[in-house]
Order: structure tokens, then sequence, then C-alpha cells
């Protein structure tokens, strides 16, 4: 039920309306449970990723400025000790530098979900710190 709240959530956002509807809900079924499976997965990670996201705005803007992101960083792994931390919250950094976003001013979801892919996907240097548990 969480998945579904956040894509639909999301779905909201890309439509730019304010409130569910039996369309909005069916788009949202629809993108996590009947399209082909590869599609699913892909819906579902972003979906996951949403709610992280929606989470971590505090200011409910659309974006997540760098406190935010530190503070969503922080608490994924809030299992490691502060010198980890402070190590991955850098390598963040490093890597939206990277990936040509400027996150002294504000990250976008659609490149917060792209970041998340690339680091699934083994596409950015990582010290092996996952943000996908």
């Amino acid at each position: 039920v969480e998945l579904l709240e956040s894509e639909m959530i999301r779905v909201c956002r890309w439509f730019g309306v304010n409130s569910f509807d039996w369309i909005i809900f069916t788009i949202a079924m629809s993108n996590l449970y009947f399209l082909p499976e590869d599609e699913r997965k892909w819906r579902k990670a972003r979906a996951k990723w949403h709610g992280a996201f929606c989470k971590w705005d505090l200011d409910r803007d659309g974006f997540l400025d760098w406190e935010e992101l530190e503070a969503l960083c922080t608490e994924e792994l809030a299992g490691y000790n502060e010198e980890k931390q402070a190590t991955a919250v850098k390598e963040v950094a490093a890597q939206f530098l990277s990936l040509g976003v400027d996150i002294s001013s504000k990250v976008s979801f659609y490149e917060y979900s792209i970041w998340q892919w690339m680091l699934g996907e083994g596409l950015l240097a990582t010290t092996a710190l996952r943000f996908d548990k």
C-alpha cells in the first residue's frame, strides 16, 4: 500500500493535480502491477525512491536542498559510524557533481531518481555504501 500511495502522489504531481481520483489510482496500479515485468521493476523502484524523496522534502517544494539530502543520507546510513557517514555524504555530493547536478542549489526528483538508478546499476563510483535497502 505504501508503494501505491507513493506512486499515486508521483502521478498527481506529474499531471499537476492535487487530489487522488479513480484515474490516478488506475494509472498508479497499471504502473506498478500490470505493465511488463521489466517496466514494473523500474516503476516500483521509482515509487520507492519517490517515497523517500517526499519524506525528506521538508518544505514540500518538490526539490531537495542540500540539508534535506544530507538528512536523507544520514538516516539511510544510520547503522554506520559518524566517520563513514561523513565520508558517504561527501561521496554523494561528488556523485551528483559527476552527473552535472549542482547540489548547492536544489535536486529535483528526476535528478534524484537518475542518481538512484545509476547507483543501483553500479555506474557511479562508490565505497560500497548502498541506499537501496
